[in-house]
């Protein structure tokens, strides 16, 4: 008669089942880490703001808030990872997460949340935004914008102008790691200039809305692709400075060192684009139209 051997089955058995209780543990820790925060403070006597905004991973939408409502944050975060950040004082605003000073157990990376920010619309402000691994839609329309500062690690974004800035920017500057970016009528910005920093990823710049007379734009491009789409009737001039990179602009032409469009002459808007790119592909073309969203990839 054979004998039945449980040997080894013991072991076995028990790390199976204290695998079984960690996963248990790791999903009570997470659904008990969770937690939400609103701040609301209403429109006082202030003149000016100036915002920043810091957010490492997870959801970002940002859009205008009531006349009333100085801003408004809705925050979703996992505190065993981070903690909420919210501090005003003499018109400066920062917001968004930091880092917490434990750390769940269980848990190996910076769980996603949700941040949702509104910001007063009748009030002039600096805005600055540092994301991590951020999927934001930024609408920016008819807040009163000086400056725009964006910086990104590894982040998807999408910036929509859905109306004019009533106030005349100086700079928005756009500084991204191995990130997409999108943008939607752009020029209702009413940016003087526009730098592009981009390390790797894929940038596409529509232009719609331009209203000023002259706009600059610099960029700078790693790896990647780059897409600026200028609309109907603004004149473009290009230089370039290439080492492996392809730029594709036929509707140029070529004198005296720079890319021209036929309209250089005499248009009444023009757009100076300086580009330099190591191993990027950089395309220069027309606006298929004002609030033109390039399907997803």
């Amino acid at each position: 008669m054979s004998e039945l051997r449980w040997g080894g089955a013991g072991p076995v058995v028990g790390v199976l089942l204290a695998a079984f209780l960690l996963a248990l543990s790791a999903a009570e820790v997470e659904a008990q880490s969770e937690s939400r925060v609103q701040v609301t403070r209403q429109l006082g006597s202030e003149e000016e703001l100036d915002v920043r905004i810091r957010y490492g991973a997870g959801h970002m939408a940002l859009r205008p808030a009531s006349s009333g409502t100085l801003y408004r944050m809705t925050l979703r975060y996992d505190e065993a990872r981070v903690a909420p950040l919210e501090r005003f004082s003499n018109g400066q605003l920062l917001v968004g997460t930091e880092r917490a000073s434990r750390r769940g157990l269980f848990r190996g990376v910076d769980s996603e949340g949700e941040l949702d920010l509104a910001l007063n619309r009748r009030i002039p402000m600096d805005l600055s935004l540092e994301l991590g691994a951020v999927r934001a839609d930024l609408e920016l329309g008819g807040l009163r914008l000086r400056t725009l500062n964006l910086a990104t690690g590894a982040s998807d974004a999408v910036v929509r102008v859905s109306e004019a800035n009533p106030e005349e920017m100086d700079l928005v500057h756009f500084r991204l790691g191995a990130s997409s970016l999108e943008t939607v009528n752009l020029g209702r910005l009413n940016a003087r200039e526009l730098r592009l920093d981009v390390g790797a990823g894929r940038v596409r710049l529509d232009l719609g809305g331009l209203g000023r007379e002259e706009t600059r734009i610099q960029a700078r491009l790693g790896a990647g692709d780059l897409q600026i789409l200028v609309p109907e009737g603004v004149a473009i001039r290009l230089t370039r400075s290439a080492i492996l990179s392809q730029i594709n602009a036929p509707e140029l032409e070529h004198q005296n060192g720079a890319y021209y469009s036929t309209d250089w002459d005499y248009a009444t808007q023009r757009v100076r684009i300086e580009v330099e790119s190591a191993f990027g592909n950089v395309t220069i073309s027309r606006s298929p139209g004002e609030g033109f969203l390039s399907p997803a990839p």
